[in-house]
């Protein structure tokens, strides 16, 4: 029996892990945030559980249209391409929506500097930090925000993966890519089942020689499709 798919204008999907739950805070003490959920969208905090075969979603006490999303994947820093795939997956094939919003728990979702709401938006919006820093606890700031995808040179991108002890093999890597080097970002419905359709081959190449670059990822799907596809990126 076919079953219709609900409604949600709007997903916010944030990755993040057991270890993380001090982070938690930034999200629940953001008005501009929790005030989506109030009017009908849906908020997702992305976990893995290598033990479950098959995603579920859980109540979060207190709260409507905010759950905790559980995929089946092995909590990994190398393999996050793989979890935003699998929850860009679940969203796709569980709802309809206009939009889906990635975050990091780690970074505040200030989502005034997405498009949402106006109309004739476009099908991948991302932002770009100036002066971004890690603090000592594991949270990130900047210095500002500029709404433009930005490219990364090659040694910029070995450089970040080095301060990290990630391997990388640089032959694999686009420097022409434009991408959202800061969270949120932003894929239409109609980019969101490209990236369904297409994905698989890219998050096998991004795990296996770009350490998992989730956001690199994206940029670059966007980048081999725009043409075909008549995608659009602001």
């Amino acid at each position: 029996m076919r079953t219709t798919k609900k409604y949600h204008k709007n997903i916010f999907f944030i990755t993040t892990t057991s270890r993380e739950k001090g982070f938690l805070h930034l999200h629940f003490e953001n008005p501009t945030l929790m005030s989506r959920a109030k009017k009908g969208d849906l908020i997702l905090f992305v976990y893995g559980d290598e033990k479950i075969k098959k995603a579920k979603t859980r109540d979060i006490e207190g709260h409507t249209n905010i759950k905790d999303l559980i995929i089946p994947y092995k909590e990994s820093y190398v393999t996050l391409c793989e979890k935003t795939l699998k929850a860009i997956k679940y969203c796709t094939y569980n709802f309809n929506f206009d939009y889906i919003h990635k975050g990091d728990v780690t970074k505040v979702m200030e989502i005034e500097y997405l498009d949402i709401d106006k109309k004739n938006t476009k099908d991948y919006i991302g932002i770009s930090a100036i002066r971004a820093r890690k603090d000592k606890w594991g949270g990130f700031s900047h210095g500002g925000i500029t709404r433009e995808c930005t490219p990364c040179e090659t040694r910029v991108f070995r450089k970040w993966a080095n301060g990290r002890d990630l391997y990388i093999d640089s032959h694999y890597f686009d420097p022409s890519v434009y991408y959202s080097g800061w969270k949120p970002y932003s894929m239409s419905q109609k980019f969101a089942r490209l990236i369904v359709k297409y994905g698989d081959p890219y998050n096998n190449l991004y795990k296996k020689y770009l350490a998992g670059c989730e956001d690199h990822m994206i940029g670059k799907i966007w980048k081999d499709l725009h043409l075909a596809f008549n995608l659009t990126m602001r």
